[in-house]
């Protein structure tokens, strides 16, 4: 036997029981993240006013969260949206809003203050809450708020009430650019 394969046999007695003591750290426990999608709600005609999306920092982020009862901000394990929220409902907000027509010279201003499900008691599904202020060119702004409750607390009709109340808000804004071009007071019921 040559001297090169008496080294190569050498490295490989000993790389193998690094590799065999290595291979636990490739296996995890814990399930793979999955993405949660949000979809466009097209709302048709044209609407009166442009719309500027915002979030508070805080949710600025990929995790699906929960407002636990003690009032921490938690998130769920391996559950995340494809993007920052920060960019993602800007993004579907502004897909699901026709284009202002070309006489539309106002604009509303939304920054979404929460975007989280809430927990409520021992064995009830969460409650999903939308938050946003809203404000336009004349008088004062308003909040919109949307509720959901999943018809269960596993993570995917969590997922669904999050959309549910985003095409809730997505409507309100529509009826609320038709307010701010006929320069009203924002009408918030």
């Amino acid at each position: 036997m040559n001297t090169g394969h008496r080294i190569l046999g050498f490295l490989l007695a000993c790389a193998a029981p690094v590799l065999a003591g290595c291979s636990s750290m490739l296996v995890s426990s814990e399930a793979p993240e999955r993405a949660y999608w949000l979809e466009t709600h097209p709302i048709p005609g044209p609407i009166a006013a442009s719309v500027d999306v915002s979030l508070v920092p805080a949710l600025d982020g990929h995790n699906v969260w929960i407002l636990q009862r003690d009032g921490r901000l938690n998130y769920f394990a391996g559950a995340v949206w494809p993007e920052r929220l920060g960019r993602l409902l800007p993004d579907v907000i502004n897909r699901s809003l026709p284009r202002p027509d070309a006489a539309a010279r106002v604009q509303l201003d939304v920054v979404i203050e929460r975007f989280f499900a809430v927990e409520r008691g021992a064995n009830e599904a969460p409650l999903v809450e939308l938050q946003a202020l809203v404000a336009g060119p004349e008088g004062p702004g308003c909040r919109v708020v949307a509720t959901d409750v999943p018809t269960t607390g596993r993570l995917r009709d969590i997922a669904a009430s999050h959309q549910q109340v985003l095409n809730r808000l997505i409507e309100r804004l529509a009826g609320l650019g038709a307010d701010a071009a006929a320069r009203a007071p924002l009408s918030c019921q």
